[in-house]
């Protein structure tokens, strides 16, 4: 090449979005997944690929380290139950508002519609709510122990530890009343 000279190489196209989601699959990037699923258009993807990928992706996440996907399998699992949670609540509260503001002369009651579904999908909500978060604190303190036991046997399977001297011990010294009684003499 001359000084000067700009080397022509012909540009690699980018990666379709097949590839990139393939990419995505080998690194275990479950999240990176989902947020593409619900950017792309319909039209743009086939969802039985993408969902066969995203499985693929969980198992990777698994293989690669169990306790991070499980914890972040837990916190999106809990933080979209928190989401539909509070949108019920949105509700619950626009319809109390509702049914007070009719009321206003009349006696308080609560529509059919909070007391037949809204109350009890609130109720629900709240029950699936608690049961995810116990016993996501159930499975990291699980992994917590498991770790530990882990620690603790690498630990005690490890050769024996040195002795507190750094420098090995000289022959002791030859003691004459020791020598004497049994009948060796000076060496």
């Amino acid at each position: 090449m001359k000084n000067g000279d700009i080397q022509n190489h012909p540009r690699s196209k980018p990666p379709s979005a097949y590839e990139l989601r393939e990419q995505m699959v080998e690194a275990g990037d479950v999240q990176s997944l989902l947020d593409g699923i619900k950017e792309a258009s319909p039209s743009e993807i086939d969802l039985g690929v993408v969902f066969r990928q995203l499985q693929r992706a969980i198992n990777n996440a698994l293989q690669r380290d169990p306790a991070a996907a499980i914890n972040n399998f837990f916190q999106q699992m809990i933080a979209f139950s928190a989401l539909i949670r509070f949108r019920v609540q949105y509700l619950c509260d626009k319809e109390l508002a509702s049914s007070d503001a009719v009321n206003v002369n009349r006696s308080v009651g609560l529509s059919h519609e909070f007391q037949s579904h809204l109350w009890p999908m609130a109720k629900d909500m709240d029950t699936h709510l608690s049961e995810m978060m116990q016993a996501y604190a159930s499975s990291m303190r699980q992994m917590e122990l498991t770790q530990r036991k882990q620690a603790k046997h690498e630990a005690t399977a490890t050769p024996a530890k040195k002795s507190r001297r750094s420098t090995p011990r000289s022959a002791p010294k030859a003691r004459p009343h020791m020598t004497a009684r049994l009948g060796a003499g000076p060496m």
